[in-house]
């Protein structure tokens, strides 16, 4: 290089210094940006590492649409290669917090599970913050931001999320589970809860959330709950970690296949446990139908028995109350004679009077009508005593009608008491109808969600209504229901869906068609009794309409008694003045007849 060349340089370097100096900024500006480029995806990725082995974040999440047991953990656990095994429960809720209702998710808190035993802990929650406890088998630890973690039922802790979004939440709100949820005692025991701490979870380290199966779809909450607040028979949800992975980089290429071998493991027993666990459940519900089964053939038989006694007695009854009816009547026959028998008497009665008055008027007159009035006297006397007879006649026929009132009134309340218990039993009846109703609804629940027991009554009217009969067949069945407007289960032909609802229905069809019989039974139970009933209240009023009249008939042969009492002292006092006005012809020094009756 020669001197009048680097002279040349300087001079160009000293006239453009400000064009220079921006060139290097600009190239250093460059340098240093593509450094940092290049240093950022480590720094990330190492940063997401570190957090991420400090919640020792699962490797492995299992679910299950049927749940997970303790059997699911324990086969989990005997994997090799599995290192912690940690089951949990989560649950979608509709949450009122004051005024307002939002989504949430509510989890449990981490299980600490290892290999040996399953314990529930809040130990594995770190109190600064920033890193997490000694509860190294302790999968996706929490970190506790403010506050406290849950130490009693009622208790939770917000997850703060990358927003910020707990802050609306602060420690000391009240949440409340809407009753809006559905089948919510099936999933939480409590449904009231406090904010006593705020928590990050390695979860939900992004901005973005999981979508919700309630209300809006989108989490706007996210609460941990002690797991003794859930309700659940099963898990939800089983978290693994795999025996080296925490050691080695999870975006690296070593932990996929560390991975994979045990998920591979476990797929080979998945179809195994998932068979298990549906045994279980069909074995538990199949227990509970045919529990529900004997129960309903014990009640039928009884309620038959029961019905049949009844039915027996209300015969009997009924033939009885005929009998009393057909006695009754004849009383009544009887006594319309006494009381005609009466009247004429009576007026025989009015006849003799008017003659005995004839007969003293004709005494006063003349001596030797006396003998012919004394005639006509014996004559009434005589008209009398057969009046009293057809009197007394008139009496035994009214104790008669009376003796048979008494009997079938006796025999009225005897068939009221049978009555009763007929209907005692028909009620019996009808609640072992309701209870096999509510058994083989409970049954149907697997096939048909929506039956109801009372939707099942209303089917089997339907079929009555109609005149089907029980159906015998799946096909009869399925077209019954169509008809019906139930809802039935869409699936494929030649599916294990279509031959497990084939053998459910054909196992549900004998019980259909008791519960048919059954109700056609009682139908026709109700409608004797209550025939039986309206004609027992009728002959209830027959008998008080006939105890009315022998009460009137009662009174007017009390009346006739008191009628002959007074013409037997008028035909008395008459005997008596005629025998003192009768001539008396006697020798001189006798006595008179007359006065020596007198």
């Amino acid at each position: 290089m020669t001197r009048s060349y680097r002279k040349n340089i300087r001079r160009t370097f000293k006239h453009t210094k400000s064009r220079f100096i921006a060139i290097f900024s600009i190239i250093a500006l460059g340098v240093g940006f593509l450094a940092g480029l290049n240093a950022t995806p480590v720094d990330m990725k190492e940063s997401m590492e570190a957090y991420m082995d400090d919640a020792n974040f699962y490797d492995i999440r299992i679910v299950s649409t049927l749940g997970l047991t303790d059997d699911d953990v324990s086969a989990l656990s005997a994997i090799d290669g599995v290192k912690d095994v940690q089951p949990a429960y989560n649950a979608d809720l509709l949450v009122q917090t004051g005024d307002d209702t939002v989504v949430a998710r509510a989890h449990s808190l981490p299980i600490t599970t290892g290999k040996e035993e399953t314990e529930k802990s809040t130990s594995s929650l770190s109190t600064d913050g920033n890193t997490a406890t000694n509860a190294q088998d302790t999968i996706n630890k929490l970190f506790l931001v403010d506050g406290h973690m849950p130490e009693k039922s009622g208790e939770c802790v917000v997850e703060a999320g990358a927003n910020d979004m707990a802050s609306a939440y602060p420690i000391g709100s009240k949440l409340v589970i809407s009753p809006e949820n559905e089948d919510l005692d099936s999933k939480l025991s409590t449904t009231e809860y406090e904010v006593v701490g705020i928590v990050h979870s390695a979860n939900y380290f992004s901005f973005e959330r999981e979508p919700a199966s309630v209300g809006n779809g989108r989490v706007n909450l996210l609460m941990y709950l002690l797991p003794e607040d859930y309700a659940f028979t099963a898990y939800t949800e089983i978290y693994l970690t795999v025996d080296g992975a925490l050691a080695s980089n999870s975006l690296g290429d070593d932990y996929d296949p560390l991975v994979d071998t045990v998920k591979n493991k476990i797929e080979a027993i998945q179809e195994l446990r998932c068979q298990t666990r549906y045994d279980e459940i069909y074995d538990e519900a199949q227990q509970k139908i045919d529990d529900a089964w004997d129960s309903y053939h014990e009640a039928k038989e009884e309620a038959n028995q029961k019905l049949s006694d009844a039915k027996a007695k209300l015969t009997d009854g009924e033939k009885e109350l005929a009998d009393g009816q057909t006695e009754y009547e004849q009383g009544e026959a009887d006594y319309a004679d006494a009381l005609s028998q009466i009247a004429e008497n009576e007026q025989k009665l009015a006849d003799g009077e008017i003659q005995l008055g004839d007969a003293r008027r004709k005494l006063q007159e003349a001596d030797a009508r006396i003998s012919n009035n004394e005639t006509l006297l014996e004559q009434n006397e005589a008209k009398l005593n057969a009046a009293k007879t057809e009197l007394d006649k008139g009496q035994a026929q009214y104790d008669n009608g009376m003796n048979a009132y008494q009997s079938g009134k006796k025999q009225l309340d005897d068939g009221q008491v049978q009555l009763d218990a007929a209907k005692k039993q028909l009620d019996t009846a009808k609640e072992s109808y309701q209870s096999g109703l509510a058994g083989c609804a409970q049954g149907m629940t697997s096939l048909l969600p929506s039956m109801t027991a009372d939707g099942l009554d209303g089917f089997l009217a339907f079929l009555s209504d109609k005149g089907y009969g029980a159906p015998q067949t799946t096909t009869a069945f399925l077209q019954d229901m169509a008809e019906y407007g139930v809802s039935l289960p869409t699936v494929s032909a030649n599916s294990a869906e279509a031959a497990y609802l084939e053998q459910g229905i054909s196992q549900l069809l004998p019980a259909i068609s008791q519960l048919y019989s059954a109700r056609e039974s009682i139908t026709a139970g109700q409608s004797t009794y209550d025939a039986n009933a309206a004609k027992l209240e009728e002959n209830k009023k027959l008998l008080a309409d006939s105890k009315e009249e022998l009460s009137k008939a009662r009174q007017k042969l009390q009346k006739g008694r008191n009628s002959m009492k007074t013409v037997k002292s008028n035909l008395k006092t008459v005997r008596n003045n005629s025998a003192a006005q009768k001539p008396c012809w006697r020798e001189a020094g006798q006595p008179c007849p007359a006065d020596r009756q007198s």
